[in-house]
């Protein structure tokens, strides 16, 4: 008699949770239905019914992908970024845990709440160091410092990133940012460097076509408007499909009587198909950069390098600094790849008087420089001609 109770008692069991489980997977389907009619609120109620409803030791159950979506389609954002501190705090061991605090400091810095955004980024990069949320966090940082007028703080992080990072994308965007926040500290013979190095070396890159509509705005304010005419064409036959082409003409609409030079460049514009285009630059295909030793000062002493005076020639610039600690670890850093002879430069930039180091090596033929560059990247090392000439000296 004691047996066939326990075997009833069993069996009544067996049914309850069978029952629970087919009740939570009702549940469940009713949620993913409703969330894929885009009614959320609806689906929400569903969702939370399922979670409080699901039994944990069921094989199906993700409480963390659950609750990642409740946050997802929260339409309020008060309660959104609760949910997404829920989420932090109930599934912290979650493989979702670097996507969710990811989401949760974009939809501050959306929303302009830019001191929780960095909060969270900043977290987020100390937590996920060597997975690609931690270059993504710090991007994400940057530009709000950088809008912020933190520019102390921008260019290390950005620094930090070009030591560390080998993804293409991300140096393309980091390349970008510098030159962004040279413009805002109206440093536009820099700010044109970092935007031809974004546009020239990694024309594939988000950032790309919004780098040739930030060269057009500097050549205007400089008064090149033929020049920045000559850009504009670039952009809509590499970009046709851009929003930057159809702000490029509002940026020249004043100057319509100004006719571009013909044939200013001839670039590949299947760059799928065409992987050399990645070892062209905009700063070679605009005859490289002519700059005044006028702007150069002695070398630094800083290094371990020879000094000596710069003299005529095609240099290669891999680097550029403007603290001098940097420039001198980044130095030692090439050195462990077999990088040598590199020196340091100290600068003075013609729009300011603000110091910078550049990293050089040279100089040489204009033959050998271009095997040299070739020879960089195959090291994953970016690097952008320079010129000095006799006519400068």
């Amino acid at each position: 008699m004691k047996k066939s109770i326990i075997l009833v008692i069993l069996i009544f069991t067996s049914l309850f949770v069978s029952f629970s489980q087919s009740k939570s997977s009702d549940l469940y389907a009713r949620a993913v239905a409703l969330d894929n009619k885009h009614k959320y609120s609806e689906a929400i109620k569903a969702y939370r019914q399922y979670l409080n409803s699901a039994n944990a030791g069921d094989e199906s159950f993700q409480e963390d992908k659950i609750r990642l979506r409740i946050a997802r389609i929260t339409e309020d954002f008060a309660q959104a970024t609760a949910e997404y501190k829920t989420f932090i705090e109930k599934c912290p061991k979650s493989r979702y845990r670097f996507l969710a605090r990811y989401e949760l400091a974009s939809l501050y810095k959306l929303k302009g709440h830019y001191d929780e955004a960095l909060t969270e980024f900043y977290e987020l990069s100390y937590r996920c160091k060597g997975t690609p949320y931690w270059q993504k966090s710090l991007l994400e940082a940057t530009e709000i410092e950088i809008e912020l007028y933190h520019f102390d703080k921008a260019i290390v992080n950005l620094y930090h990133l070009l030591e560390e990072i080998e993804d293409y994308e991300d140096i393309g965007r980091t390349y970008f940012l510098l030159g962004v926040a040279a413009v805002k500290q109206k440093c536009f013979d820099d700010a044109e460097e970092y935007f031809l190095i974004c546009a020239g070396s990694f024309p594939m890159c988000s950032a790309a076509a919004s780098s040739l509509l930030e060269l057009i705005s500097i050549h205007i304010h400089a008064g090149n408007i033929s020049y920045a005419k000559r850009i504009q064409s670039m952009l809509e036959d590499m970009y046709p499909d851009s929003p930057q082409i159809i702000e490029a003409p509002k940026l020249l609409a004043d100057y319509k009587d100004t006719a571009a030079d013909e044939g200013f460049i001839e670039i590949e514009l299947n760059m799928e198909d065409n992987q050399k285009i990645r070892q062209r630059t905009l700063a070679r295909l605009r005859e490289d950069f002519h700059l005044s030793n006028d702007e150069f000062v002695d070398r630094s002493g800083n290094t371990s390098i020879d000094s000596g005076t710069l003299k005529s020639g095609t240099y290669l610039q891999l680097g550029y600094y403007s603290d001098p600690k940097y420039a001198s670890e980044y130095i030692e850093e090439c050195g462990r790849k077999g990088i040598k002879g590199l020196f340091l430069s100290e600068t003075v930039s013609s729009k300011s008087d603000q110091k910078f180091y550049r990293i050089l090596m040279g100089p040489f033929s204009q033959k050998a420089a271009n095997e040299k560059l070739i020879e960089l990247k195959d090291n994953h090392i970016e690097a952008i001609t320079m010129e000095l000439t006799i006519s400068y000296e």
